[in-house]
C-alpha cells in the first residue's frame, strides 16, 4: 500500500488491521475531530465497508476513497465582473497576483483545468487535497451556461454576486441593474438543473453556495450582507414562476441539498488578512464537506 499517497490526502489506513479482519480500517489524524471528523469518518467507513464486502484489498479500498475525493467537479458561475477568477484564485491560493478577467474573445467557454489544488484548506482536518476540476465560466453569455452544466454535471456550484457589496453605495439604478443580471443568471442555472431532473438524468450536485463577494468593500456591513442578499432573493418574484427566486432554487435543489449564502473576500490583498482569511477557509470547508456527504 502506498502510505505516502494516502498521507498526502490526510487519510491513514491500517494495512495490518485490514489483513487480519478483512475490513479496511481508516484512521484520521488527531486533529480530525468534531462535526467535520464525524462526517468524514462516516463517509470513509461507508466506502471501506463496501470494499470489504466484495472482498477487496486495502489498495482497492484506498482507491475507492481517493477516487471519491478527487472525482469532484465544481462550477463557478456569476455575471461579468463579480470576481469569479478571483474566487478560483482564492481557493487555489495562487501567488500569481491579481488574475486576468475571463473573456470569450480570449478564452474558451470554460477553463480546461484537470486539477485544482485546494490550498485554501491547508491545515484543516479534511482528507482531500484537491477538486478534480473547477471551472470558471465567462459571465458574458449566460446562454452558454446550460451546455456547461450538462457537460460537466458538477457536484457543487458556486454562484458569485456583488450587488450588495460593490454596488452598495452606488445609485439605485446601477444596483438594480447588477441585481437583475445576477438573478437572470441564477434563474438560468436553476432552469437548467430543473430541466435535467425532469428528464430523469443523473444529477451529481450536492450543494449550492451563493458567495457574496467583495465583502471587504463594506467592512461595516460585512456580517449582514449574506442575510441581506438572501432576503432580497426571497422577495424577488420571477415573471414566469409562482415562487420567489430563492424558493424556486430550494424547490429545484430539493430538501436534502443545502443552499448556503455566505460573504467572501477574494481580493488578492485582503484574503490573506483577518478576518477574511479564516472566514474564507471556513466557507469553502463547509462547501467541501457538503460535497463529500
Amino acid at each position: 500500500m502506498d502510505f505516502e499517497k494516502v498521507k498526502k490526502y490526510g487519510v491513514y489506513a491500517s494495512a495490518a488491521g485490514a489483513l487480519l479482519s478483512g475490513v479496511a480500517i481508516v484512521i484520521f489524524p488527531p486533529a480530525a475531530v468534531g462535526i467535520a471528523g464525524v462526517a468524514l469518518a462516516q463517509a470513509v467507513a461507508g466506502y471501506a465497508a463496501a470494499a470489504a464486502a466484495v472482498g477487496s484489498t486495502v489498495g482497492v479500498a484506498e482507491e475507492l476513497w481517493l477516487n471519491r475525493v478527487r472525482g469532484k467537479v465544481v462550477q463557478i458561475f456569476g455575471p461579468k465582473g463579480v470576481g469569479k477568477n478571483s474566487v478560483y484564485d482564492a481557493i487555489t491560493q495562487s501567488d500569481d497576483g491579481k488574475p486576468d478577467a475571463t473573456s470569450e474573445s480570449t478564452k474558451k467557454i470554460y477553463e480546461d483545468n484537470s486539477r485544482a489544488d485546494l490550498n485554501i484548506l491547508k491545515g484543516q482536518p479534511v482528507p482531500a487535497g484537491f477538486f478534480k476540476d473547477i471551472y470558471e465560466v465567462s459571465g458574458e453569455r449566460v446562454s452558454k451556461w446550460k451546455e456547461v452544466i450538462e457537460e460537466t454535471n458538477p457536484h457543487g456550484i458556486i454562484y458569485v454576486v456583488t450587488s450588495c457589496t460593490e454596488y452598495r453605495k452606488k445609485g439605485d439604478e446601477e444596483r438594480k441593474e447588477r441585481f437583475k443580471l445576477e438573478t437572470d443568471g441564477l434563474y438560468e442555472v436553476c432552469k437548467t438543473l430543473r430541466s435535467l431532473k425532469s428528464q430523469n438524468q443523473s444529477i451529481n450536485i450536492k450543494t449550492f453556495l451563493i458567495l457574496v463577494n467583495k465583502a471587504d468593500l463594506c467592512p461595516g456591513d460585512r456580517d449582514n450582507v449574506a442575510d441581506e442578499y438572501k432576503n432580497e432573493l426571497s422577495k424577488y418574484y420571477l415573471p414566469d414562476e409562482k415562487e420567489s427566486l430563492f424558493d424556486f432554487l430550494k424547490i429545484v435543489m430539493g430538501s436534502k441539498i443545502p443552499i448556503r449564502v455566505q460573504y467572501f473576500s477574494a481580493d488578492y490583498d485582503q484574503r490573506s488578512s483577518q478576518p477574511y482569511k479564516d472566514h474564507n477557509s471556513k466557507v469553502i470547508l463547509e462547501f467541501w464537506l457538503d460535497i463529500l456527504k
